[in-house]
């Protein structure tokens, strides 16, 4: 009951979606003269968002468990928001991160590397926690990919996805370039195939209640439960109702907001 792409995207179209554009449509920068830089309300949002990811992190014992001098390797860093916490509290951090996000991470001290994932990264280096804030279902081989991963994890070290929720998804979720769409069944499945065991899985809505995300904790090790399989007609409801919201949006008068939803508009220029 694994929800995927179909027809899949061509590595070559992939190419063209993930370029500059898309990564300044979320209105992050603004160009001053010959410079860009990021806009005020976006670093207050994400610094907001990477707070409420570290208070998680505290609540469930993760950062006590793991104490002063760990360290963590994030996927997808951004502009290193959430691993500038990190340090400030005493942990090693590595980002990876493929946008003109990473300079930014770098000029505030956050050790980046700007680009896609590789092996490299990985070289010779261990991690007591290693996320993935809203990039597994980006990935093409997403049981490759964590096998990749958990070779790079310490002893009693955790693995931590943040991910869209099928069970109340944006119509955005099921129109980005996103090769999967999980429940948390098939996410316990994929993490199963890759030898990893979960050990917390929980749903948290949005900040605006508009759709949930998935927070998952694993480690390596034979998983002791069998995933359930998903009642396809649950899903086919559960699609049908987001359908429904996405067009009485529309019909509200917000098309190009139902449309795009946490799309902003591109700005011009080259970046």
């Amino acid at each position: 009951s694994l929800m995927f792409a179909n027809p899949r995207m061509t590595d070559a179209a992939l190419a063209q979606v993930y370029d500059s554009k898309y990564w300044m449509s979320d209105g992050a920068y603004e160009r001053t003269g010959k410079r860009w830089r990021l806009k005020s309300a976006f670093v207050r949002d994400r610094l907001r968002v990477a707070a409420e990811r570290y208070h998680l992190l505290e609540t469930l014992g993760i950062i006590k468990r793991f104490g002063k001098g760990a360290s963590c390797l994030e996927v997808g860093s951004s502009a290193g928001f959430l691993l500038s916490i990190l340090k400030r509290q005493g942990w090693k951090v590595q980002g990876v991160e493929p946008t003109p996000l990473a300079s930014f991470a770098q000029k505030i001290g956050v050790p980046t590397r700007r680009a896609f994932f590789d092996r490299d990264v990985l070289k010779g280096r261990m991690f007591d926690l290693v996320s993935l804030m809203h990039v597994f279902e980006h990935l093409e081989d997403p049981v490759g990919f964590l096998k990749l991963l958990k070779g790079s994890l310490t002893s009693g070290g955790l693995l931590w996805l943040e991910l869209p929720d099928l069970s109340c998804p944006r119509i955005a979720d099921l129109t980005h370039p996103h090769l999967y769409v999980y429940s948390g069944n098939t996410i316990s499945s994929v993490l199963a195939r890759a030898g990893f065991r979960t050990i917390l899985l929980k749903s948290y809505n949005s900040r605006n209640a508009a759709f949930q995300v998935l927070h998952v904790f694993a480690e390596a090790g034979r998983s002791s439960t069998r995933p359930r399989r998903d009642d396809f007609r649950d899903i086919s409801r559960i699609l049908d109702d987001a359908r429904r919201l996405h067009r009485r949006k529309q019909s509200y008068g917000h098309g190009a907001l139902a449309q795009a939803y946490d799309r902003a508009s591109v700005p011009e220029g080259k970046f």
